[in-house]
């Protein structure tokens, strides 16, 4: 459902008291019920959110110039983060942050949990906990990057 509309395909045309809804088709505005209009409309307005909150994201499996990801760097993929080298580096970088970012590191890093599990077992909601990890994540990444791990 990606890309569906662009913000051109949605009319509103003021007559007198009354509107009329417009969603554009194949190049052609077809008149619709508000209600139909209100869904496609909330839709679009979704999309964009979510491509400007995607767009901030790191990704853990993006490569660098390198050809190396996050997660190569911090040994996630090839063996457990406890037996990587980076592990005491990692933990000093951690050890940095507040007392909640400490914690969702720690959770998603060495646990492997999911938002959702952090989320509840810290009693946070699950947005917090992703823009922490986002945080956190930017903060290792920069940290590596300057000591050229990554």
């Amino acid at each position: 459902m990606r890309d569906c509309y662009s913000k051109n395909d949605f009319w509103v045309r003021k007559i007198e008291d009354s509107k009329k809804y417009f969603i554009r088709l194949n190049g052609v505005y077809i008149e619709v019920p508000e209600d139909v209009f209100r869904v496609c409309y909330n839709s679009y307005r979704k999309e964009l959110r979510d491509r400007r909150r995607d767009a901030n994201n790191i990704s853990l499996d993006e490569e660098n110039k390198n050809d190396h990801t996050l997660y190569d760097v911090i040994g996630l993929l090839d063996m457990p983060i406890h037996e990587s080298i980076l592990k005491e580096r990692i933990d000093e970088i951690i050890s940095t942050l507040g007392d909640i970012d400490q914690q969702i590191a720690k959770l998603f890093l060495y646990y492997d949990l999911s938002e959702y599990e952090i989320a509840t077992r810290l009693d946070i909601k699950r947005s917090k906990v992703r823009y922490r990890k986002q945080k956190i994540l930017n903060i290792l990444q920069e940290q590596l990057i300057k000591e050229e791990w990554f």
